[in-house]
């Protein structure tokens, strides 16, 4: 399978249950900060019980965004954990931006990030 394919299969998932999600970076210091974000498809899921171990804690969220989309909306790479991603209209943490574990063959596919927040 070529990255390409498993591009096309990602893209596939995410159009049939993704939803939108902003990536949002800010910039400055005090209040008010401004902020720069871009809003891309995303795959959002809770984690279970058995998958709380390390730094996962309940209610935290799993999201995975295409790296490509990133580029096609020009957001500033790579994602950070000072970053922050709003799901349904309300601002969560990064705990853990990861861009290597959907990575194939030296193509980044897609960032794995740990959410928390409500």
């Amino acid at each position: 399978m070529t990255p390409d394919d498993i591009i096309a299969e990602y893209r596939s998932a995410m159009d049939e249950v993704g939803t939108q999600v902003a990536i949002r970076r800010y910039a400055g210091l005090g209040t008010p900060r401004v902020y720069q974000e871009k809003t891309v498809s995303a795959l959002v899921r809770g984690f279970e019980a058995q998958e709380l171990v390390g730094p996962i804690q309940q209610g935290d969220r799993q999201v995975i965004v295409l790296h490509e989309d990133l580029i096609r909306e020009q957001y500033p790479l790579p994602i950070t954990a000072n970053d922050k991603v709003v799901i349904d209209g309300r601002e969560c943490a990064i705990i853990s931006p990861d861009r290597h574990t959907r990575k194939v063959q030296d193509v980044v596919i897609a960032y794995q990030l740990i959410a928390r927040g409500q």
